[in-house]
């Protein structure tokens, strides 16, 4: 990085380089924080707008770490089937729980769970400020609060 303001990479090799090794999830967010924290700082619209025009719209989550993402379901159509079908899905989590990070897809939930098993800590941390900030007395409500 040039250590002088405005910063940037020295070379576009160098900025080639680190930008293979960050997905774009995490471009995404480092993009979103660094344009609030110009826009904190008072900073020269221009320069808060170029963080926010290279980002690609993908929301609080651009992508989920990990190698693979996995959904079971088991359809139990009579009540007394539902002990069996939550046995067998216990096994396919105990399967896969060395590949386990922690989170989770939203759209896969079925169940109420924290909700920063979907978004990570520091997402989850800025959505329950923007939540507070939006919404005070808590009239917004949906499955997976924040």
């Amino acid at each position: 990085m040039r250590p002088e303001p405005p910063l940037g990479f020295v070379h576009p090799l160098v900025r080639e380089a680190v930008l293979r090794d960050v997905g774009p999830g995490e471009r995404e967010f480092a993009h979103g924080r660094a344009a609030g924290i110009l826009a904190a700082r008072s900073a020269p619209a221009e320069q808060v707008a170029a963080h926010l025009l290279v980002m690609e719209g993908a929301g609080v989550v651009g992508s989920l770490p990990g190698r693979y993402l996995a959904f079971a379901s088991g359809p139990a159509f009579d009540p007394a089937l539902v002990a069996a079908v939550e046995a067998r899905l216990a096994l396919v989590r105990d399967a896969l729980a060395p590949e386990d990070n922690g989170r989770e897809y939203l759209n896969f939930a079925e169940r109420a769970r924290d909700s920063e098993v979907f978004f990570g800590a520091e997402a989850h941390r800025r959505l329950r400020e923007i939540k507070h900030r939006v919404d005070p007395d808590g009239l917004i409500v949906a499955n997976h609060p924040v």
